[in-house]
């Protein structure tokens, strides 16, 4: 039991150091990193625009839900 635990942790440090690196990598450039377009069809493109366009969607409920937290964090510190 305990060496399976150990194991775990040693996994799970090895994908927290792989969120981290790639965390301060878009920090340190700040920008997304584009495709080289020429490469796809057309309908690859169409595909790729589908992609896009459903990640802009997930961005967006995000912002949402971080100024939803952002309200109720103003209106719980004002009662108080």
């Amino acid at each position: 039991m305990i060496l399976l635990l150990n194991i775990c942790i040693k996994i799970l440090r090895i994908i927290l150091n792989k969120m981290a690196e790639d965390y301060l990598e878009f920090e340190k450039n700040k920008k997304i990193k584009t495709l080289n377009l020429d490469d796809f069809s057309i309908d690859e493109l169409y595909n790729y625009i589908k992609e896009l366009k459903n990640e802009i969607e997930r961005v967006k409920k995000e912002i949402f839900k971080k100024n939803k937290s952002n309200i109720d964090a103003e209106k719980y510190f004002k009662k108080y």
